[in-house]
């Protein structure tokens, strides 16, 4: 339903207030959860989201800065290229791959499916960060808060981990019903 509402962003707007308290509530207890069943598992685990999503949005940030040509979604969030998406799934995957062979010592189709599941929750991010954008824009807020000055609020600080944690903890947990990980 974001993708769909970044996707026709900012002709199709009526209908939003109908449906953004519940998409709220759905957001909050998704992540919440997701929280709650990582750290259950292992610290760790929470603070590997953490850093898969800070590192690929750093990287987004570098490329996009250096390389950003073709916006990503100029209504939205124009400064958002597609060269930045590309630079943090590259930045986040190196982080991945690096974690998966050294700490964890994965291989073959765990490693496949791990890394799959983190370049997914790389792009789970990515889209959480422009519905918080989009809603702003609609709001027609520049920053969510100021408790965090030059950041934008504490809200654009964990957007992306709002839509990141509950596809991680989700697909981690797919994962190991298959027994490709073992906690």
């Amino acid at each position: 339903m974001a993708l769909s509402w970044v996707r026709a962003f900012p002709t199709q707007t009526k209908w939003y207030g109908k449906h953004l308290a519940l998409l709220g509530v759905v957001i909050l207890t998704a992540s919440i959860t997701a929280i709650f069943y990582l750290w259950q598992l292992s610290a760790w685990w929470l603070l590997y989201v953490f850093l898969l999503v800070w590192c690929a949005d750093s990287g987004a940030y570098f490329v996009g800065r250096k390389l950003g040509r073709r916006k990503m979604a100029p209504n939205v969030s124009p400064n958002k290229s597609m060269e930045g998406l590309a630079g943090g799934l590259i930045t986040g995957l190196l982080v991945v791959v690096a974690i998966s062979v050294f700490k964890l010592q994965l291989t073959g189709a765990s490693l496949v499916a791990f890394v799959a599941l983190s370049a997914l929750t790389i792009l789970a991010s990515v889209l959480g960060d422009l519905f918080e954008s989009m809603l702003k824009r609609r709001a027609d807020v520049k920053d969510s808060g100021t408790i965090l000055p030059g950041h934008g609020g504490v809200l654009d600080r964990i957007d992306s981990l709002l839509s990141a944690t509950p596809i991680f903890a989700l697909g981690f947990w797919a994962i190991q019903q298959l027994g490709l990980i073992v906690v």
